[in-house]
């Protein structure tokens, strides 16, 4: 629907296609691309262990991870190196995971 512009008159830009454009560049594909970690988590740990963690964060290349409990952390923390090369091999350096931590917690 592009209608011929009067001189000196702007042309409003939709919001749908800024931020569309913004998605492809920047700030909002970095988080995108940070996003996927908690998308392609489950599938990386596989289902059972899945349902005994939950990643809550990430950030500067850190992803805590929660687990129910002590002896689940102690289990866990023998997986985290596993863990760290299929998610980055799985993520394809979208967004590199350098350190997995693990912490007790309630989800």
């Amino acid at each position: 629907m592009n209608r011929p512009r009067k001189r000196g008159q702007s042309r409003l830009t939709p919001l749908s296609e800024t931020l569309g454009r913004s998605l492809g560049r920047g700030y909002l594909n970095f988080m995108a691309q940070k996003l996927r970690v908690f998308e392609v988590w489950p599938r990386v740990v596989g289902p059972e262990d899945a349902a005994r963690t939950r990643p809550v964060e990430i950030h500067h290349g850190r992803l805590t991870v929660l687990v129910p409990g002590p002896a689940w952390l102690d289990r866990f923390s023998y997986k985290k190196p596993q863990w760290l090369r299929l998610l980055n091999n799985e993520l394809s350096n979208e967004a590199l995971v350098e350190e997995i931590v693990l912490k007790i917690g309630e989800f």
